[in-house]
């Protein structure tokens, strides 16, 4: 699912998991890494959200060299809606706000 305003490198597929945590900046500013919660209660790292104002896929591509993670695809950032043309508009918290709109269970965890 590609997202307005960041890149998305997938580590594991979001169906193994029954809910999310995240933390903004967990990497670095502008990386907030997703982990998901599996039926045994254990976190993976699931996903890393890159700000899309500062890195291009090619920056992500050698982050996840330099820290050797492997990733199953990374995802360009949209930028062609209208109504998010302002990059400050769509946050991670209201993505995940929107997921639990639709039922997805996840947890703010502050860092």
């Amino acid at each position: 699912m590609a997202l307005p305003n960041y890149h998305i490198a997938k580590i594991l597929e979001a169906t193994e998991f029954k809910r999310f945590n995240w933390r903004a900046d967990w990497y670095g500013k502008g990386i907030t890494a997703v982990f998901g919660i599996d039926n045994k209660d254990e976190a993976q790292l699931q996903a890393l959200f890159f700000d899309a104002s500062r890195f291009d896929s090619s920056e992500i591509v050698e982050f996840m060299r330099d820290w050797d993670m492997t990733y199953i695809s990374i995802e360009k950032a949209t930028m062609d809606n209208a109504m998010l043309s302002d990059l400050s508009y769509y946050r991670i918290s209201e993505f995940f706000e929107k997921l639990e709109k639709r039922s997805v269970k996840y947890k703010v965890v502050e860092p």
